[in-house]
């Protein structure tokens, strides 16, 4: 029928013009020319059966690639998700109780930046190392991995102007160095790298 050759010509000549340019023009033009003079059925079907599947691999690889990096999108903003989550359990205030002889009270102000650091402030009401006066310690800290909150270089000071002195070992300032706080999910507790345990003080209503 005319309107079966009608339709054969107008797959046949969208399958030409949507053809990749990488096949030699003699082979794209013998096979549309075997099918305009073919029947309907060994027509346009029959063209569509003898395509190599290589003319559609790059279609095929563009939409693995769109799909592999959908995945690796959702996997990134969901980690993102998990480590802000994190990161805003960090900040606020906190307190500790200093292991005997001394038992002092220690607390502390964690306050997230804006560019995505911490500025950090602990207070011992009574510090050894000060010769029993109270001290104060400050820094910026990084959440250098999920869960894990860490002081480069603390900054010490006695609240009287005296130079903080270390009991025994290595200078205080190499002890505080990298000064981390370990954050446990399930307690919402903090733990810093001498051991001391830091548990978050409620807010009033």
């Amino acid at each position: 029928m005319a309107t079966d050759e009608r339709f054969d010509k107008t797959i046949s000549a969208w399958l030409e013009g949507t053809a990749p340019s990488r096949l030699p023009e003699r082979v794209l033009d013998a096979t549309f020319e075997r099918t305009r003079k073919s029947r309907q059925q060994v027509g346009w079907r029959g063209l569509l059966g003898r395509i190599r599947i290589t003319r559609f691999a790059p279609a095929l690889s563009g939409a693995v690639v769109v799909v592999l990096a959908a995945a690796l999108a959702l996997s990134y903003y969901s980690n993102q998700a998990g480590v802000g989550g994190t990161a805003a359990a960090f900040a606020g205030n906190w307190e500790s109780t200093d292991p005997p002889p001394d038992s002092s009270h220690l607390s502390m102000e964690v306050i997230r930046l804006s560019n995505g650091t911490y500025s950090v402030t602990i207070r011992d009401d009574l510090a050894s190392v000060c010769d029993g006066v109270s001290s104060t310690m400050t820094g910026v800290a990084e959440a250098r991995d999920p869960g894990r909150l860490v002081i480069g270089q603390p900054a010490y000071a006695c609240d009287d102007g005296s130079k903080p002195q270390a009991l025994s070992g290595p200078p205080l300032e190499e002890q505080l160095r990298n000064l981390a706080f370990v954050y446990d999910f399930q307690g919402d507790q903090l733990q810093d790298s001498f051991g001391l345990v830091w548990s978050r003080v409620a807010m009033g209503p």
